[in-house]
């Protein structure tokens, strides 16, 4: 009897085990999201909404006065400025050729393993032939301040005279002096295109736009923006809303 009773007490306890729920196990990890990284260059045309973006920038580089030979390249780099020392800040390495002269087009893609939060990319060019640079531009050019970088246009001088600090002017044609947004500005529209003088002297070409719609006209080099609206101009830089010019 006291083993017919013990066999019942047994038979009892595993009928509650049977009943009891399963301890759970551990959740599964979540899937890492993707970090959308600030980048002054716009993403690339494989890009998904929501992911982080490899950083695209091209345009041209162009130079005047200057025979380059047919073995020479054009360089393009794109730095980091913000990382120390003891880290390599070179993103962006890419090489073109220049046997049809200037300009050169480029165009180079930057990771996105390779972008972090407050970096400072800048731009360099030059032009190459083995150990000898021909052409390069006027030190660095910092892409915080262009929006989007398709259509760049990079211009390059002869290194002797950037190392005077004295690089060649763009031969500009005579314009009309203007306040653009409290900027004083030279403006000159020929030949299908609008030549900007900045107030350090400096000069840029702003190719004209085939595809602008609607009555304005449109001069672009990825940089600054003039737009022409009957006798009114406005000028922008980047991505910037232009503002109007007032003749001086």
């Amino acid at each position: 009897m006291r083993r017919a009773r013990q066999w019942l007490t047994g038979a009892g306890f595993l009928a509650l085990a049977a009943c009891s729920p399963a301890a759970e196990g551990p959740a599964p990890a979540a899937e890492p999201l993707a970090e959308t990284v600030p980048s002054p260059f716009g993403p690339g045309p494989d890009h998904v909404e929501g992911e982080a973006a490899d950083a695209v920038v091209s345009g041209e580089a162009s130079w005047s006065g200057v025979d380059v030979p047919v073995t020479a390249r054009l360089i393009i780099e794109v730095r980091d400025v913000t990382r120390t020392a003891d880290v390599d800040d070179l993103l962006l390495r890419e090489e073109f050729p220049v046997t049809a002269g200037s300009p050169v087009a480029f165009a180079g893609t930057v990771s996105k393993f390779d972008l972090i939060p407050g970096g400072n990319l800048v731009l360099r060019a030059r032009v190459q032939d083995g150990a000898a640079i021909l052409l390069a531009s006027d030190g660095d050019i910092d892409v915080s301040d262009m929006g989007e970088t398709a259509g760049l246009n990079v211009a390059l001088f002869n290194p002797e005279d950037l190392a005077r600090g004295q690089p060649g002017q763009m031969i500009t044609p005579a314009g009309a002096d203007y306040m653009c947004g409290g900027e004083a500005l030279t403006i000159a529209l020929e030949a299908g295109a609008a030549y900007v003088t900045f107030g350090d002297g400096t000069s840029v070409k702003l190719d004209k736009l085939t595809t602008a719609g609607g009555d304005a006209t449109q001069f672009t080099n990825g940089r600054f923006l003039v737009e022409q609206s009957g006798a009114a101009l406005r000028f922008g830089r980047g991505r910037a809303t232009p503002m109007a010019c007032t003749e001086r």
